[in-house]
């Protein structure tokens, strides 16, 4: 990544300009160390230890973005992400090494119990999970490369910002459901299905609705930005790329709640559908951004989740559903890759 970005930046004739190559260099150190702390975390999470982990991720907020405000009036440019990134890992550091330092010096002990094995309980599953978040690249986090290599650093700027507020928006909608993960596990262990069905369309109903309404408010503040003419207004998109973004991710949203309900079920099914509709979308993403800016990278992300992801999955989801509840041997007998 430090490679691929150090090539793809320094391809802009004013890269020269500014002395971007430490900070990205230093970011991108910390941040593949940042995710190499990940799995402490979602371990507390399948112990059922959800609130204080998600007590967490809002203290690491917080203090991140209280350091944002502070650094960025004080010069400190492209080291910002830096030093706010040094906080996130403070914070889960403080977290894994004091707070939970016996229950992780537990799982350091030689296991007393049934031997797990792991290439069959875990490796089938997994290995699908992180290629499917490899994939997730292509549906995502290539927008923001393609409006800064077509569309120039300022139109970059104003994408960064506001697929930020978008997807924290997102992010703060579908908790109601990713933190119910653990629930939905031990009622599928239990097999009451009818309890998990009665919690994930309630949940996911809230996810879609809270997203939609706070969509709604935050495309309104933006047209009121741009008509009142305010010189704030150029630092977000203008109002229809905005709201065909936020469209775009709340559709998503019941794709990602229906994801969540298949993993419940430790599957990954149809991995062949996800690799091309990944394609499928970084495709389209760079052909219609190229050519339209960020209007484009918008109209074509909305296309795949409203015309491919949406449909396809929720055919999945029903099929699967379907037969892993009436079948329950059908569950255990692999993921399906068809």
């Amino acid at each position: 990544v430090s490679f691929a970005g150090w090539v793809f930046f320094g391809w802009e004739e004013e890269s020269h300009l500014i002395h971007w190559q430490a900070p990205w260099v230093v970011l991108v150190a910390l941040t593949a160390l940042a995710f190499w702390m990940t799995p402490f975390l979602t371990v507390l999470e399948g112990c059922n230890q959800v609130k204080p982990v998600y007590q967490l991720h809002f203290a690491r907020a917080v203090a991140g973005n209280l350091i944002v405000w502070v650094c960025i009036p004080l010069g400190a440019s492209l080291w910002t992400p830096v030093i706010a990134t040094i906080i996130r890992l403070a914070c889960e550091g403080y977290f894994i090494a004091f707070r939970y330092r016996r229950f992780y010096s537990a799982l350091l002990r030689k296991p007393t119990g049934p031997v797990l094995d792991w290439r069959v309980e875990v490796w089938p599953f997994q290995w699908r999970m992180g290629l499917r978040g490899l994939l997730g690249y292509f549906n995502a986090y290539l927008i923001n490369p393609i409006v800064f290599h077509y569309a120039g650093p300022v139109a970059a700027g104003q994408m960064g910002m506001t697929w930020q507020v978008l997807t924290s928006l997102q992010a703060a909608a579908l908790s109601w459901v990713t933190t119910r993960t653990a629930r939905f596990g031990m009622l599928v262990a239990k097999r009451d299905f009818v309890e998990l069905d009665r919690i994930f369309f309630r949940l996911t109903a809230i996810a879609f609705g809270m997203l939609s309404v706070g969509s709604i408010v935050f495309c309104i503040f933006v047209t009121v930005l741009y008509w009142s003419g305010t010189v704030h207004a150029n630092r977000l998109l203008p109002p229809l790329p905005t709201a065909i973004f936020a469209l775009a991710l709340s559709i998503a949203v019941i794709s990602n709640c229906q994801w969540t309900y298949m993993h419940a079920h430790k599957r990954s099914p149809y991995l062949l559908l996800t690799l091309v509709g990944s394609l499928l979308n970084g495709g389209l993403i760079w052909w219609w951004g190229s050519r339209y800016g960020a209007t484009g990278a918008a109209a074509a992300l909305l296309a795949m989740n409203g015309m491919f992801h949406l449909p396809i999955w929720s055919w999945v989801w029903f099929r699967e559903r379907l037969e892993w509840h009436e079948n329950p041997e059908s569950r255990d007998n692999g993921v399906s890759i068809s």
